[in-house]
């Protein structure tokens, strides 16, 4: 193999991206790489970075050839990260990169640089190193709205199966959205029940029937009168692939015998009380309305 064509090897590996230390190990000595570029054959990228000429680099190229410019312990980060971990589904306009010292130059131009102590050793998506799904979540969640961050963090537990849980935050954003979604998640029925009744009773809803069974499946709450149930969902007992089915198909049995079925996170009953109460008056009003006509009861 000829030694341009080992270049093309290591820029095939690479997204398109070769560093000027791997040229030299291919046997170009400074000179030579100085023929390539006037040639060229060669274009550089950064500083010590380099594409094949007339190559157009797709954005993980520009990502993977930014973090080699900015030396040993470089990581993607922010939203260049969000962007490699399928977090975003855009590019920001420059590349950006955090390295593991204090504050100091503002890098290689066409680069955004931040600089961290605390900056965790890189993860490797394709090749690139990147921060952590974690960390990328922290560094982006100042810069984004309530929404988009909810979407970033449920595209992080869908296709990564990100525990939140286990996230330790330093954004507020951050944590208020975690505070929202998961504190509470993992109590189990017994303790959102009264959670519930507080709240029917607080709003004079009248109370309902509770863990009512239908034949195969059990209902949390139920209003006989009007043919409502609500389900009050903690992530303990309905998380997983099982679980997930079978709700499903429950839901399906109680509305095909006439009942309507509303479901509410702990984070509604907790936090977001005037409003479930609402729904809930609403639909038994609709319900209501319907006329006398009972569901079918097993």
């Amino acid at each position: 193999m000829t030694t341009m064509n080992r270049v093309h090897a290591v820029t095939a590996r690479q997204h398109g991206v070769i560093a000027y230390a791997q040229l030299l190990e291919l046997g170009w000595t400074r000179a030579a790489v100085r023929h390539l570029v006037r040639s060229g054959r060669l274009r550089r990228v950064h500083r010590s970075v380099y594409a094949p000429a007339g190559l157009c680099l797709a954005p993980a190229g520009r990502a993977r050839a930014a973090v080699m410019a900015c030396g040993d312990g470089a990581a993607l980060s922010h939203f260049s990260a969000a962007a490699l971990w399928d977090l975003r589904d855009h590019w920001p306009l420059l590349p950006q990169v955090t390295v593991p010292n204090a504050t100091g130059s503002t890098g290689p131009k066409g680069i955004e640089l931040h600089h961290s102590l605390t900056l965790a050793v890189p993860e490797s998506v394709t090749g690139i190193p990147v921060t952590t799904i974690a960390r990328t979540l922290d560094d982006i969640a100042p810069r984004l709205q309530v929404p988009s961050l909810k979407a970033a963090v449920r595209q992080a537990e869908r296709l990564h199966n990100l525990d939140l849980t286990e996230l330790r935050p330093r954004a507020t954003a951050l944590r208020h959205v975690l505070d929202r979604y998961v504190t509470g998640s993992g109590l189990t029925q017994d303790e959102l029940e009264p959670l519930f009744l507080e709240l029917c009773a607080g709003y004079g809803i009248p109370l309902p029937e509770t863990q009512v069974t239908f034949g195969a499946y059990r209902a949390d709450f139920v209003w006989r009168d009007v043919g409502l149930i609500v389900e009050t969902d903690g992530r303990q007992s309905h998380d997983g692939f099982v679980a997930y089915r079978e709700d499903r198909v429950r839901d399906r049995a109680l509305k095909r015998s006439g009942y309507e079925v509303l479901h509410f996170t702990y984070a509604e009953v907790v936090d977001e009380p005037a409003a479930v109460a609402a729904e809930v008056i609403e639909a038994r009003r609709c319900l209501r309305s319907r006329g006398p006509t009972a569901p079918r009861l097993w």
